[in-house]
């Protein structure tokens, strides 16, 4: 074949062929060279197919940057919609790849959140449920104030543990509603598995966790009202590329520290959760997303009037913006009965937000 004397495109199919050939012998340097060499001629038949290889022995390089490269070039040139499919998924598996490589390098990562609401009615709630409480007739705007910080000595391809520390900080604007504003301080050891189950992907996440709140419900400073150990197990699977699904169950002991938690109203209590969610990705790269959840909630409190059931729904949709910040608009429901309280009573509630979350540092 080397002898051959041949011309044009005659000779492009020859160098095509013998990347083929070196390609299916892994002579992997000598492929590159030939499927290079086809690729940069532009034929509109050979190019892309050619290029396409030379993205896939990059991949398998772990040259992420210049795999993506000409994976996109393929999408821009190609004429055959099953190597487009093709190349778009292995454009997927790198996004995936460039993460995997980022997180296991940066073992430390610290993120902010900042968010903005406007409440009709601001809520007093020392018993830890933001969205639940003691109307104070108060309407206000209120700014949310998010602080992750997360240590992973673990990441690898099926096991990840991290050491998780969280502070989630509300002040509202009016201060006649600061005392209703809370302080929720989170530190979690979350492990996770992750492999294949009915040939679909899946993780699995244990995560036992210690929660602190802050409040002033009835003095001007600030002090510890409510304690919380929890441990929450996550079951998410890929569906398909664009579509995950994960099924929580979580187990919580919560302990008021509030003189007022006495007889029918102590809030002293053992939660159980079931919650379900769908994230559907709305672009190739899963930067925009939309998300709905649905869940129940069993508040088995020692008080008859802290004991609720709890049905609960919402859809978020999430998009990236500028600064490799990210948007959010989310809108959440619920319907809450006291089954036996006092006075029997079932509440309903909206609720529409939107928050940006920015990483702040890796290292």
């Amino acid at each position: 074949m080397k002898l051959a004397k041949v011309e044009g495109k005659t000779d492009l199919e020859k160098q095509y062929y013998m990347g083929l050939a070196h390609y299916r012998l892994s002579e992997i340097e000598q492929a590159q060279t030939q499927f290079q060499a086809v690729a940069e001629a532009k034929d509109p038949t050979l190019s892309p197919s050619a290029l396409f290889y030379v993205g896939v022995i990059q991949f398998s390089q772990e040259k992420y940057e210049d795999a993506k490269k000409a994976f996109e070039g393929v999408i821009d040139t190609s004429q055959d919609p099953k190597l487009d499919d093709q190349a778009e998924q292995y454009l997927d598996r790198i996004a995936s790849a460039i993460q995997f490589q980022k997180l296991r390098e940066n073992k430390w990562t610290l993120t902010g959140t900042l968010g903005l609401m406007y409440d009709s009615n601001v809520l007093l709630s020392p018993d830890n449920q933001s969205d639940q409480g003691e109307d104070t007739g108060i309407a206000d705007f209120r700014l949310l104030t998010i602080a992750d910080a997360e240590y992973r000595p673990i990441y690898n391809e099926n096991h990840e543990l991290s050491a998780k520390a969280n502070a989630s900080l509300t002040n509202s604007a009016k201060e006649e509603a600061a005392h209703a504003d809370p302080f929720l301080y989170t530190f979690s050891l979350p492990y996770s598995y992750k492999g294949v189950v009915w040939k679909k992907g899946y993780k699995f996440t244990a995560k036992p966790a210690y929660e602190m709140l802050y409040m002033a419900p009835t003095e001007a400073t600030k002090h510890l009202t409510f304690t919380s150990y929890y441990l929450s197990l996550d079951n998410t699977f890929v569906m398909s590329n664009q579509w995950f699904s994960t099924y929580s169950f979580e187990y919580r002991l919560d302990d008021s520290r509030e003189t007022s938690s006495t007889g029918p109203n102590d809030a002293d209590s053992t939660r159980y959760a079931l919650r379900a969610s769908q994230m559907l990705f709305l672009d190739k790269s899963k930067k925009e997303a939309m998300l709905g959840n649905f869940g129940y909630v069993l508040n088995a409190a020692k008080g008859d009037n802290k004991n609720y059931g709890r049905i609960e729904l919402g859809a978020t949709y999430v998009r990236p913006v500028r600064w490799n910040a990210s948007w959010n608009l989310g809108l959440s429901l619920y319907q809450l009965t006291y089954p036996n309280a006092e006075e029997n009573s079932t509440d309903f509630n909206t609720t529409l937000s939107t928050g940006i979350t920015k990483p702040i540092r890796e290292w």
